[in-house]
């Protein structure tokens, strides 16, 4: 895909994903210019930024953004030519520094260093602007987040190493002591009192 004059556009209309890559032929400094990224589902990959230039002065930079802290060394260079020659850099339209070899570097730079570059040789002309992003390094966590950290998870350990041992308690003082009583019943035999009567007149 390709972002070019507010317009999103397929890169090429007879581009696919098995056809191999894109490759934009004949590039004009116009149409062509712009940002490029590819897609596969929701998935987005980086963009870059592709400045197509009529002149004979290009200016050659990092077309991913650069993290924080990167030296980044930036090339001015003829059509011509590969030899270095003198060139002069410029940063959103102020004068940097001269170089006679065609070559600027920037040490550890930092988002402050975000812009657009030009550069331009003598007798040859100026480059197109190119665009330098830099993002920020990715930070750490403080230092009391990891303490933080630390004690929830040490306080998380200790919780579940105790849990058992309640339990146990638990179970062992709701323990119910059942006593069995056994009760035996003893009938004394019932006198007939006929028996008894002639027993007493000798009958």
């Amino acid at each position: 895909m390709r972002k070019t004059k507010g317009s999103v556009i397929t890169c090429a209309s007879s581009w696919s994903t098995l056809s191999g890559p894109c490759q934009i032929k004949n590039a004009f400094p116009g149409p062509d210019n712009g940002e490029y990224w590819c897609e596969t589902g929701r998935k987005k990959s980086n963009t870059v930024n592709i400045t197509v230039t009529a002149g004979s002065v290009i200016l050659e930079s990092p077309v991913l953004p650069v993290t924080e802290g990167d030296n980044v060394t930036l090339c001015c260079r003829t059509k011509q030519t590969s030899s270095n020659l003198n060139a002069e850099f410029c940063k959103d339209g102020h004068f940097m520094e001269s170089s006679s070899t065609g070559n600027m570097t920037i040490h550890s730079v930092s988002r402050s260093n975000e812009g657009l570059y030009k550069c331009s040789i003598s007798g040859a002309g100026e480059s197109a602007e190119s665009w330098l992003t830099v993002r920020a390094t990715p930070q750490p966590p403080p230092a009391a987040s990891q303490l933080s950290l630390l004690i929830c998870v040490g306080v998380s350990f200790f919780l579940m190493a105790l849990l058992p041992l309640v339990g146990l308690l638990l179970c062992r003082s709701h323990q119910t002591v059942i006593t069995v009583a056994t009760y035996a019943v003893i009938t004394e035999p019932r006198k007939e009192k006929g028996n008894e009567l002639d027993l007493l007149s000798g009958h």
